[in-house]
């Protein structure tokens, strides 16, 4: 998977499967991405998928019901990175 001089960026997102009260400003996030780290190397990519894996299933555990996926791909921001364009997807359930 991995090409030299590429960086790859690893996303995590999450949705816990909960519709979201408008009247609750206080209810938490059902949903998002946040950046988890970038790679620039093989072995430094290896860490992170490993590293993301495990933040992927403490973030499931911690909502308690949804899915949480680790995007792998080459790009520079989260919004270059989705489920379409990912060279990997690992992907996580309740």
């Amino acid at each position: 998977m991995y090409k030299d001089g590429e960086t790859y960026m690893l996303v995590i997102e999450w949705d816990t499967g909960e519709k979201p009260d408008p009247d609750d400003l206080e209810q938490p996030e059902t949903c998002g991405a946040y950046e988890y780290a970038e790679a620039v190397a093989p072995e430094e990519l290896e860490a992170a998928i490993g590293g993301a894996k495990e933040e992927a299933r403490d973030l499931l555990d911690a909502n308690g019901s949804g899915w949480v996926s680790v995007l792998v791909g080459v790009g520079e921001c989260v919004d270059d990175i989705d489920q379409d364009n990912a060279e990997q997807v690992i992907t996580f359930e309740a």
